[in-house]
């Protein structure tokens, strides 16, 4: 007997998926919610991640400087 191929697998995950219902879907969202957030789904601070927070600054890129195009020099970038 074959081994079943990736795409065999990938096709069984699909019709899967599709035969749960409305609630197998709830409560796999419910338990994927209390996995990742044990105390709850309420915003809260970690001293950990604040104090990350206070020494890490997004890079910011530099602005593109305007070219003038213009015979003259008279354009609104060179004035």
């Amino acid at each position: 007997m074959a081994e079943p191929s990736r795409d065999d697998d990938v096709l069984a995950h699909i019709a899967s998926i599709a035969t749960r219902t409305h609630r197998d879907a709830q409560q796999l969202t419910e338990t994927l919610r209390a996995r990742a957030w044990p105390g709850g789904t309420d915003d809260r601070s970690e001293p950990g991640a604040l104090a990350w927070l206070k020494r890490w600054r997004p890079g910011v890129p530099a602005p593109i400087p305007a070219v003038c195009g213009c015979a003259r020099g008279r354009c609104l970038v060179c004035n």
